[in-house]
């Protein structure tokens, strides 16, 4: 596999520990997602050490609850890349034009999809949006 998962029961990453799982997962050139109980320290949070895209930090509650489970959630579909492009192509829209989804959303982590990928989130009505994860 492509992605080293750590799984940690401290209550934050520090820098230390943060700086020594990247430089690990950078020998290895690897992909890391990390969880740890409440994610990481505020001055690790903003070091360039996470700038880093292929190096993901979640915490427990958004790996372990799925998101999908409430009531008001709709269908979300990952679309694979070609009928992405034949539904973009018969709605006339561009690709800076469709609205964005962050990675750091509910459903995208739980279900694990990364940037570039399109979803579509369909309603109990029938109605369907197109999201570009970002």
């Amino acid at each position: 596999t492509n992605t080293i998962l750590v799984v940690t029961q401290r209550a934050k990453l520090g820098m230390q520990n943060l700086k020594m799982l990247v430089a690990y997962a950078e020998q290895t050139d690897k992909a890391m997602c990390i969880i740890s109980k409440h994610g990481v320290t505020t001055f690790a949070a903003h070091s360039p050490v996470l700038s880093n895209r292929r190096i993901k930090v979640l915490t427990w509650d958004r790996v372990f609850i799925n998101p999908f489970c409430h009531e008001m959630v709709p269908q979300h579909v990952l679309l694979p890349k070609d009928e992405a492009l034949q539904l973009i192509q018969m709605l006339r829209v561009r690709w800076c034009d469709i609205p964005r989804l962050k990675s750091s959303d509910a459903c995208v982590c739980y279900m694990g999809w990364n940037a570039g990928q399109v979803v579509k989130i369909q309603r109990v009505n029938g109605e369907f949006f197109l999201r570009l994860i970002v």
